[in-house]
């Protein structure tokens, strides 16, 4: 399986390339994603394409 096309992301929202950062309503734990900490495995890479596609966002924390 081929790594997914992250480049519509690259930018992030936080000033830091690659970095996205949410906030919820509520308080809560603080969660952290990476993915592609080793260049060649592409699981965590499809999983974050899939958050930031389908606009999943924390509803505590």
């Amino acid at each position: 399986m081929p790594p997914p096309d992250l480049s519509r992301w690259t930018a992030g929202n936080c000033g830091i390339a690659g970095v996205h950062h949410f906030e919820a309503t509520l308080p809560g734990p603080h969660v952290a994603l990476t993915a592609l900490m080793h260049g060649n495995e592409y699981s965590g890479a499809h999983v974050l394409a899939d958050l930031l596609t389908r606009n999943i966002r924390p509803h505590r924390g």
